[in-house]
């Protein structure tokens, strides 16, 4: 099953990035699996090329939720290949910076306005669950900024779509449900 799910990972990532930037980038690709830690994924650079780290605890391929979750992630981190972020302790802005180009990378593969509204839904129903998966389990090092500022940084680059009104009221739903 393990295996499977590498494999899985690996061709949702080759089909984000293409075979021939993979090729020409990517030098390993890390998988491990780590219930405690924050994080879902990562790349250094490495050997001249790129590793990308894969925490297998944090998918679930067969629920569609956690599958774009995944897609989510993997765009986030392709995007911070294409930035050349070469820190592995990144800080607050430069999550936002490769926040920002999968946002892009996400609306510019949306063929209709309809998938561009729904991928922008998405993202912002991802963040507004992160937010309170970090008020359950605060993140153990501070190097993302919070998900509401990540929110509120794609807002500003999306206006069109008011996304932090659309995690409030996830948020609200949420706590509704829990209380």
């Amino acid at each position: 099953r393990l295996y499977d799910l590498h494999e899985d990972v690996w061709n949702i990532f080759v089909d984000i990035a293409g075979s021939d930037f993979v090729s020409r980038n990517l030098s390993e690709f890390d998988v491990y699996y780590n219930l405690q830690g924050d994080d879902s994924a990562y790349t250094k650079p490495k050997n001249g090329g790129w590793v990308l780290g894969v925490n297998i605890a944090d998918v679930d391929l067969s629920r569609e939720t956690w599958t774009r979750d995944t897609v989510t992630t993997l765009i986030h981190e392709y995007s911070h290949i294409l930035l050349g972020h070469t820190e592995m302790k990144h800080t607050p802005s430069v999550e936002l910076d490769a926040d920002l180009m999968a946002g892009q990378i996400l609306l510019q593969s949306a063929e209709t306005k309809h998938q561009v509204t729904l991928r922008v839904l998405g993202l912002s129903i991802f963040l507004a669950l992160l937010e309170i998966r970090y008020e359950l389990d605060p993140p153990l090092q501070k190097t993302h900024p919070s998900p509401t500022e990540r929110l509120l940084e794609l807002d500003r680059a999306v206006p069109t779509i008011n996304l932090l009104l659309i995690s409030n009221k996830v948020e609200r739903l949420w706590h509704r449900v829990v209380n």
